[in-house]
């Protein structure tokens, strides 16, 4: 087996083993409220903890699920053998069957586990159907629903040109690797599309306000981790389609594309990366649907018992 593969399983068993740990438990249920600035009531902290440890294991079991079967389907492949380095197409591929294991094993934890309410308990219930809006910030689901088509023509053209004669085929396989990232950012576009709508389609039996902003919360965490494998995919597929691309062009107009395009990329990714920790689109769902006046902030919240 390939030493990445290798290393990335034993971390992914070393998680799944740690889960059994209370005080790991009871760490990462603290951590998700304050990550969704949700109040954790006492009387909420064991069944909400119950669902942060079923959602961990689940999410760790896809991961580990995906990650072998992307080993599988590269061993199927001719290329490396096993112990020798594998290329980074292999290296990518794996990281996004890993997310997409990861995001499926979230979606499950979050599909079987409905609240169950006490019988003599209120119940709460919403005025109006949610869809994926409410859950996923715009900031991210909208260049993923363009990025995703966007690779798949990129991919496709420059696997033209390099057909075509028009550029050289890539010796390290770029463009070919490409269209099949791009293939794989549509695929996982689509599981996540379907996946996301089966998802807030089940029902939300709560006994309190809190505890149905909980729920969405849990709802909004698993949606946007299948988010993550097609967003990656599409941004691997677009840089390496940009690589064959390039090679249909003359050499110093390509010089010059490079020259402007690189500091506009990394210009683009910073202003990204510091709206994305700005605007904290983990708490969207919480803007959107639960402001401070219904659901009190996590701020100064009790140690959560997880038990």
């Amino acid at each position: 087996m390939n030493i990445f593969t290798a290393a990335v399983s034993g971390v992914l068993v070393g998680m799944l083993g740690l889960t059994a740990l209370p005080s790991v438990r009871r760490r990462a249920v603290d951590r998700l409220a304050r990550r969704l600035d949700l109040r954790l009531e006492p009387s909420l902290a064991t069944r909400i903890g119950r669902r942060v440890t079923l959602r961990q294991r689940s999410g760790l079991l896809g991961a580990l699920l995906g990650v072998g079967v992307g080993t599988a389907i590269l061993l199927s492949q001719p290329g490396p053998v096993d112990g020798e380095p594998w290329l980074p197409i292999d290296i990518w591929m794996l990281t996004g069957m890993m997310f997409v294991g990861s995001g499926i094993g979230f979606s499950l934890s979050a599909l079987v586990a409905i609240p169950r309410p006490d019988a003599d308990a209120p119940r709460v219930a919403r005025s109006r159907v949610l869809g994926i809006g409410d859950y996923v910030d715009p900031f991210e689901l909208v260049p993923t629903r363009v990025l995703a088509p966007t690779a798949l023509a990129l991919a496709v053209a420059a696997n033209i040109g390099a057909l075509s004669g028009a550029a050289p085929a890539s010796d390290n396989g770029l463009v070919p690797a490409a269209l099949v990232l791009a293939v794989l950012a549509i695929v996982t576009l689509v599981i996540f599309e379907l996946g996301a709508r089966a998802l807030l389609r089940r029902p939300t039996p709560a006994g309190s306000l809190q505890e149905l902003a909980w729920e969405d919360g849990l709802r909004a965490t698993a949606v946007r981790q299948l988010l993550t494998a097609p967003l990656t995919f599409s941004l691997i597929a677009v840089i390496w389609s940009g690589f064959g691309l390039l090679e249909a062009i003359p050499g110093q107009v390509a010089l010059v594309v490079v020259n402007v395009a690189t500091p506009l990329l990394t210009a683009g990714l910073v202003v990204i990366a510091v709206l994305a920790f700005a605007r904290h689109p983990e708490r969207y769902f919480r803007r959107r649907l639960w402001p401070y006046p219904a659901v009190p902030p996590a701020r100064d919240q009790p140690a959560a018992d997880p038990r």
